[in-house]
């Protein structure tokens, strides 16, 4: 028989606390219909599990969850050898210059990092905004990507790793971009595109997009160098001023 009295102000009754038991012993079963084999394993060593529960959150400094009062994590000693490591490393005696930051692992971490609260909320507002403008929910709904390391940027901003729709997206911006700089190269690829490459696999995507890129790269590159070149003859020269 379970002895155990509930809180006389709170109007906890034997009722109270063997549902509250029942509760506990709950928590200890394995998901899904348990059998009776778990039922006795469970009741038989329920105040050893108990037990240990509580000796491993104490040792961790958190409350239990059925407790009135909001717990809260002792971090004293994690917060202690944190202010000596930044210390240690002089990270603020120049706390307005741009710095590398590595993960525990010795990983660089993405330099928007330090943004990443800001990034969170606008993230939650734009989706709240789409979801109520629509009055539905909408799981599609493309939010900014939030990247912890240097590779996980990489590894999403590389074109292997992109589906072959998201590929013909870039392409086709491509194209535009093309027949913007050169008419005739920008046609010439058009039709290729259309004929050969479209009805092709992701490897021949992503082969005509890489030589798309370059030939665009290199046609802007001579824009910007004849644009530069028209600036210098529209400056006067000083000496003919005077």
């Amino acid at each position: 028989m379970t002895k155990k009295s509930g809180h006389p102000s709170k109007g906890e009754g034997c009722d109270f606390i063997l549902e509250a038991k029942n509760r506990q012993a709950k928590s200890w079963l394995p998901s899904g219909a348990p059998k009776e084999k778990h039922w006795q394993q469970t009741c038989r060593n329920l105040d050893n599990l108990e037990k240990i529960n509580s000796n491993i959150k104490q040792q961790l400094g958190v409350k239990d969850a059925t407790e009135d009062s909001i717990y809260h994590t002792d971090l004293k000693n994690e917060i202690f050898q944190w202010r000596a490591e930044l210390r240690e490393s002089e990270y603020l005696i120049s706390p307005h210059e741009a710095k590398d930051h590595t993960s525990l692992s010795n990983k660089p971490l993405d330099h928007e990092l330090v943004h990443f609260s800001q990034k969170c909320k606008n993230n939650r507002l734009f989706y709240f905004q789409e979801t109520s403008n629509q009055n539905s929910f909408k799981p599609s709904i493309s939010l900014q990507p939030i990247f912890f390391t240097s590779i996980d940027r990489t590894n999403f901003n590389s074109i292997e790793n992109k589906t072959k729709t998201e590929i013909s997206a870039k392409i086709e911006e491509q194209l535009e971009d093309l027949l913007d700089l050169d008419y005739d190269a920008g046609e010439q690829n058009r039709l290729k595109w259309i004929k050969e490459i479209k009805t092709g696999t992701k490897k021949l995507y992503v082969q005509f997009y890489k030589e798309l890129l370059e030939l665009v790269d290199s046609l802007q590159d001579v824009r910007d160098v004849q644009d530069f070149d028209l600036q210098d003859d529209e400056v006067p020269d000083s000496a003919s001023c005077l």
